[in-house]
């Protein structure tokens, strides 16, 4: 399907939870667990980003409310969505590394894996953005395996994403890509975007590209056809865009 088709399903729900923030009120505990699963579905179709003020709205509610569960989690979700646009800035990363914190003292107090999971993978961001490849690696595994106790599927996915990432960089900074290491997170990763995230699908295909890129150009190339074919079908421009890029540079670089 289309990526536009969720602005139709999508938008009552999004009207009601953005309502109260337009009226200067706190989102009630079922529109903050509302916006978790809105949050959660943006990004499985590749607009995670959108929820950036959905998210703001639950942290705020959340901690005004006292209420330490939803703090917690709103903390890690909205600390891991600031973190998709990091600048590099000092202001921005602090304030992500502080929700990250946040959410892992709440976690620790009251006994949340899941929380504990998102503060690890929020971490894993921040020091990915940084630079520091090894410890982005580090707590994405962490995450992986926090997530995979409490049974959160999307959660191990969005850390082995992370995971991706930090190899990424790892490899431009001249570490060579572990072929068995990439043959484990493509099957998982390209497996869960058919069972359960077909959206998403174009955006991971072009992730694991950008990594086979530094392992096997026609590989890198293969994944990079398929996802601007996937993203053209399902109307994502930028990803058509950045995908024809990368075909381009594999091209010169041959």
């Amino acid at each position: 399907a289309n990526v536009a088709a969720i602005a139709g399903p999508a938008a009552a729900l999004l009207d009601t939870i953005t309502t109260p923030r337009e009226e200067g009120a706190s989102l009630p505990r079922a529109l903050i667990d509302a916006t978790f699963s809105l949050a959660e579905l943006l990004e499985l179709i590749g607009l995670g980003q959108a929820a950036l003020p959905l998210l703001e709205d639950a942290y705020r509610s959340s901690r005004k409310s006292g209420d330490e569960y939803r703090r917690a989690t709103a903390a890690w979700r909205l600390a891991r969505n600031l973190a998709f646009a990091l600048d590099g800035s000092t202001d921005s990363m602090a304030r992500v590394t502080l929700l990250a914190e946040e959410s892992r003292a709440i976690a620790s107090r009251l006994g949340l894996p899941e929380a504990d999971a998102g503060a690890a993978l929020a971490e894993a961001i921040v020091a990915s953005a940084r630079g520091d490849w090894a410890l982005a690696l580090d707590r994405a595994v962490v995450a992986e395996g926090l997530f995979h106790e409490v049974h959160d599927l999307p959660g191990e996915i969005f850390a082995k994403r992370e995971r991706v990432h930090a190899l990424i960089r790892a490899a431009v900074d001249g570490k060579p890509v572990d072929g068995a290491q990439f043959d484990e997170l493509s099957a998982a990763l390209q497996r869960f975007a058919i069972d359960n995230a077909p959206g998403l699908r174009p955006l991971i295909k072009l992730e694991l590209a950008r990594l086979a890129s530094f392992l096997d150009h026609d590989l890198a190339r293969e994944l990079a056809t398929d996802a601007a074919h996937d993203a053209q079908l399902q109307g994502h421009p930028v990803i058509v865009g950045a995908a024809g890029e990368l075909l381009e540079a594999l091209t010169k670089g041959e």
